[in-house]
């Protein structure tokens, strides 16, 4: 994302906002959230990864959630980290399903970061941990993957 620049979900909330004569500390106070945060959110600075506050901010702003939906940025999908066979194996078992990482932690019981580091080659996780994921990720890792 451009630093500054309003993505289309940005301009979407910020011209909702204003029509309905709403201020970004008004709308900040309705959602829960700081004005800094509405501020990044309306400059596209900030993804909205989690679908509740997009279901708030529908909410707030008398918008169908499918409007905001429609309008977010589209993520980056899956691409394998070169070298790193088990992170790569882990990312694309859990793009299959459909969850994102913090989904997929929850359910594993486990750190997200624990998780965000196994994908990305950075770390090696722990026997314990890595069955925790198979399970949660209806797999078994092929031989040789797991150090």
């Amino acid at each position: 994302m451009k630093k500054g620049r309003p993505n289309n979900l940005g301009r979407k909330i910020r011209t909702q906002r204003k029509k309905l004569g709403m201020n970004g500390s008004k709308l900040a106070r309705r959602l829960g959230v700081s004005r800094q945060y509405v501020s990044l959110i309306e400059l596209g600075q900030s993804p909205l990864c989690h679908s509740p506050i997009i279901r708030q901010l529908a909410r707030v702003l008398k918008l169908d959630t499918s409007v905001l939906t429609s309008a977010r940025p589209r993520r980056k999908l899956f691409q394998p980290v070169r070298g790193k066979p088990l992170g790569t194996f882990l990312t694309r078992k859990r793009v299959i399903l459909g969850l994102n990482q913090e989904e997929i932690a929850k359910r594993a019981n486990i750190d997200r970061t624990t998780l965000q580091g196994a994908e990305a080659g950075t770390t090696n996780p722990l026997a314990e941990t890595l069955s925790k994921l198979c399970r949660t990720l209806e797999c078994e890792v092929p031989f040789g993957l797991a150090r």
